[in-house]
């Protein structure tokens, strides 16, 4: 391949760079390579792919950014691979849906590749390469066969007629901090800098088994051992079902979260509630009501988020009628007095695209769309493409839930790149770090400092790494049994 190739299909005849359908332009400056594309009719696009002209020799270390907040990511030497969803998948994925949370089914496998930017490193020299927009499509970027970096477009089946530009990538050399300043700066946004947080989330200490007897209780013992949060976030388990964001389960919630909200907000913290808002469980008053608003496949089945709850499908994000709905959620729950909002699950906006948009456009709109609706308050994104969530979220997920077991169950290794792992979330939050206070505040899960299956050496490990690389940090410990030296502890957290 020469400088780019463009393969795509008119009146179902295969044609590849310019002809007479199509006029392509390629132009590179010394910090920026650009290809647009101008058809004078309706084009399928088939591949689009650049040549970087670049070579990653014995020497260099492929960066390796992982599809989504919860995909592994790490630099990988020449003899590494990427690994491949695992072997169990083909006894499992029709019960647990596990390729959804990934990128098995839209990308090309390569040894090496990476979503939306990379590096290859030499010691302490880093040449960058990153994309500009992911609106046309994610940029995925790969290491050939003979050991050369190219670039392609997740766009197959993208039907245009009208200018396009399938790349815009920046790229420029040195040393690390000075690639990803020059690199951020090519945005030309401003970054709101959101305050470091130290606080508490609910998530690990009860998982859904959480109440308003329970909340209290926590909240109480924060407030008894005077400790320095400055967040207390309530995560799944409020609501009715998946989806019911405003069915409030008054068996756990007698009193709704409101009277809660302002009660922690009346103790000086910020009060947060976790959701996931692309999401509805086959079993909720949402699905029942509104089965018109959830996706489906090609067969007619709907579409599946991947194995959590009790069977959960994804709104068809494209209608009025779901973006109002969310509206009058967000509403509301600020109107009860929540400031932080983790939203989860945020991949699954994109399990299903038209012709006429890439995954990168969907999910870059639904990001815009969130942010415009949380205006005010602050946005913890999780389980989101790191692109997007670029200057949309305050705070944002870089790795893979934390285990109460260091490398959780050994299984789960024989299967897809997002499970759960103290082990590689920790590997996830030194990798990512150098999008700390550039495009958002990393948020590397919590900390534990009591109770788990893993060893204090291995606890005090996660929270170093926490401390050294992020910018958030969140615990769901029970706080009755904190030691004098753990409050210590957290208190010269709060004043880093």
């Amino acid at each position: 391949m020469d400088l780019y190739e463009v393969t795509y299909l008119y009146k179902g005849v295969k044609y590849t760079n310019k002809s007479f359908v199509l006029d392509i332009i390629y132009k590179k400056s010394d910090d920026t390579i650009t290809l647009d594309l101008l058809p004078k009719d309706k084009i399928e696009i088939v591949s689009c792919r650049i040549n970087l002209e670049d070579k990653m020799h014995n020497t260099d270390l492929f960066f390796s950014n992982g599809y989504q907040s919860w995909t592994d990511t790490q630099e990988q030497h020449v003899g590494q691979k990427t690994k491949k969803m695992g072997f169990l998948d083909r006894f499992v994925e029709k019960t647990y849906h596990l390729r959804a949370y990934g990128d098995y089914d839209f990308i090309e496998y390569h040894h090496h590749y990476s979503f939306s930017y990379t590096y290859l490193r030499n010691k302490e020299q880093f040449r960058l390469y990153g994309s500009l927009s992911e609106r046309s499509g994610y940029t995925v970027f790969y290491i050939s066969k003979t050991s050369h970096l190219f670039a392609y477009k997740d766009n197959k089946g993208l039907i245009i007629d009208s200018p396009y530009q399938a790349f815009n990538i920046f790229f420029t050399k040195g040393n690390e901090r000075d690639v990803f300043d020059k690199y951020c700066l090519k945005f030309n946004k401003g970054f709101n800098k959101p305050p470091k947080l130290v606080g508490y989330t609910s998530w690990y200490r009860h998982y859904q088994n959480i109440s308003q007897e329970v909340i209290e209780k926590d909240l109480h013992d924060a407030i008894e051992k005077k400790l320095p949060f400055k967040l207390f976030q309530i995560d799944d388990g409020y609501q009715e079902s998946i989806g019911d964001w405003l069915l409030i389960d008054k068996k756990k919630f007698p009193l709704g979260l409101e009277p809660i909200a302002k009660k922690i907000k009346d103790n000086n913290m910020m009060p947060g509630l976790w959701l996931a808002p692309f999401c509805g469980s086959k079993n909720s008053t949402l699905f029942k009501n509104h089965p018109d608003w959830f996706i489906k496949n090609e067969k007619g089945e709907y579409i599946y988020q991947g194995a959590n709850w009790d069977g959960t499908y994804v709104l068809d994000f494209h209608l009025k009628e779901v973006k109002d709905y969310l509206h009058e959620v967000f509403t509301t729950l600020k109107g009860y007095g929540f400031k932080l909002f983790k939203l989860d699950f945020l991949y699954a906006v994109t399990l299903k695209i038209h012709k006429d948009e890439t995954r990168g456009q969907l999910m870059q709109e639904a990001m815009d769309f969130l942010r415009k609706e949380l205006e005010g308050c602050y946005i913890i994104g999780c389980g989101v493409p790191l692109f997007p969530a670029f200057f949309n979220v305050d705070y944002c997920r870089i790795g893979m839930d934390i285990s109460l077991k260091w490398d959780d169950v050994f299984y789960m290794r024989f299967l897809h790149r997002e499970r759960i792992s103290s082990k590689l979330t920790v590997r996830n939050t030194r990798y990512r770090a150098h999008l700390n206070n550039r495009f958002f505040k990393n948020d590397p899960d919590v900390f534990l400092l009591k109770g788990t299956q893993m060893s204090e050496e291995q606890k005090r490990f996660i929270l170093e790494t926490d401390r050294k690389y992020a910018d958030m940090f969140l615990t769901s410990d029970d706080m009755s049994l904190y030691t004098e030296e753990d409050i210590k502890l957290l208190n010269e957290l709060a004043k880093e």
